[in-house]
């Protein structure tokens, strides 16, 4: 959705509302389309003193697995989204990049939504922080079940798996 800022610059006390349903079905992160939900997402527009905020949260139900043991992962996150607009930078020694320049008063706040988004996702999905993972030789969850597997040694450690013993 493209918002058209002329009038909340304009007139310092200005505010809109934004409400928003984003469709992200077919985002592929890393090979996954996790947004099987539409992300709802919502903000205030204000204008103080002349510099735009936006304040918001986007709400989103996320599917994907599990880095380490490939379980199924159901997610539902409510992100913040916080943002400063602002249509001219007076002093380029003094600007603060967290600032974003709406040079022609338009803004697409899908496109900066679902870049939040993205943002805030965890780098990697885990079930949980004490994940075990899968057994590197059978395959077998080791969260589930112990490995029967012999733990093979380095033969080079082996000298030192002799005196263990």
């Amino acid at each position: 959705m493209i918002l058209d800022l002329k009038d909340i610059f304009a007139c310092v006390g200005e505010t809109l509302v934004y409400e928003e349903t984003i469709d992200l079905h077919m985002l592929d992160i890393g090979g996954f389309f996790p947004f099987q939900k539409p992300v709802t997402a919502s903000a205030i527009l204000s204008n103080k003193s002349g510099i735009v905020t936006v304040s918001g949260a986007a709400v989103l139900d996320y599917v994907t697995q599990c880095d380490r043991c490939a379980a199924d992962i159901n997610t539902k996150m409510n992100l913040p989204v916080h943002h400063i607009l602002v249509s001219e930078i007076n002093d380029e020694e003094n600007y603060d990049e967290d600032f974003i320049l709406i040079e022609n008063m338009l803004l697409d706040i899908t496109e900066l939504v679902t870049s939040d988004i993205l943002l805030q996702l965890p780098s990697k999905f885990l079930c949980s922080e004490h994940c075990k993972g899968l057994c590197a030789s059978c395959g077998v969850n080791l969260n589930e079940t112990d490995c029967k597997c012999d733990k093979a040694v380095d033969p080079r450690l082996e000298a030192l798996k002799k005196l263990l013993n």
